[in-house]
């Protein structure tokens, strides 16, 4: 046998040892998932009924949340390190690609972090993109890029909330499900839910715009009077104005 067929039978040893080995790293990570219901979670749901008040309009609606942590070294090799985050307006899922032993656990940190935030009025997706980019960095990542989707498109955070009283009549229904966009991107004309630090949740139309200063109004004219223990009361509509920071989104299905 001469030195070339030898050379060359080693040679397509080596190449056949090095493709099986290739092989088997994608096909033994197939991702890893859980969904559960939100009462296994320790302080996960954060989305809360609000403390009911005379002037409060809705309350948040108890949600399911779901963890997926899909690890997968070739997709980080390729893409790098992500985090991918998706509202579906009733719940929120985390996937990632990091190693299969911090992955699990990032999710959940992950969706810990976001279920704290959904409901806050001053964080913006760009904000909670940055809270997650700050998680990362504990796991090893410095450049990690954390993609929010959901069922109203990219970086567009959906809340669901349910309307009580009367003051947005005859637009909004006591007791209806009204679909809201998280942002403070508003304008006149616009019905919006707002965290009032005076008169708690409450949903009302934009009417005047000036600087940070929004004014809104109840839908709902009517004025009535009843009497209590003796004294004429007036009930009508809340009208009041209020600071940017505190509008949580715009309505946009109802």
């Amino acid at each position: 046998m001469n030195k070339k067929l030898i050379f060359t039978i080693i040679f397509i040893s080596v190449l056949s040892i090095g493709l099986m080995h290739m092989g088997s790293i994608s096909a033994s990570n197939n991702g890893m998932g859980i969904q559960f219901d939100a009462n296994d979670l320790n302080d996960a749901n954060v989305i809360q009924s609000e403390d009911e008040g005379i002037y409060d309009d809705y309350d948040y609606v108890d949600v399911n949340y779901s963890t997926n942590a899909n690890s997968n070294p070739l997709n980080r090799f390729f893409y790098g390190d992500t985090v991918d985050i998706y509202f579906d307006g009733q719940g929120t899922s985390v996937s990632n690609n990091f190693d299969s032993n911090v992955s699990y656990v990032l999710s959940y940190e992950v969706l810990d972090f976001v279920s704290n935030n959904i409901n806050n009025s001053t964080m913006d997706v760009e904000e909670m993109k940055e809270g997650v980019q700050k998680i990362c960095q504990k796991y090893g990542s410095d450049d990690c890029t954390v993609n929010v989707d959901s069922i109203i498109g990219k970086d567009q955070i959906p809340i669901i909330v349910w309307a009580q009283g009367a003051s947005m009549l005859p637009t909004i229904q006591d007791g209806q499900y009204v679909l809201v966009n998280k942002t403070q991107d508003i304008h006149v004309g616009d019905i919006v839910s707002v965290n009032s630090k005076e008169y708690g949740g409450i949903m009302k139309r934009v009417d005047k715009i000036e600087g940070d200063n929004v004014y809104v109004v109840s839908d709902n004219k009517n004025v009535y009077y009843q009497e209590i223990n003796g004294e004429l009361y007036e009930f009508k509509g809340l009208c009041t104005w209020v600071d940017i920071s505190e509008i949580e989104g715009v309505a946009i299905q109802y």
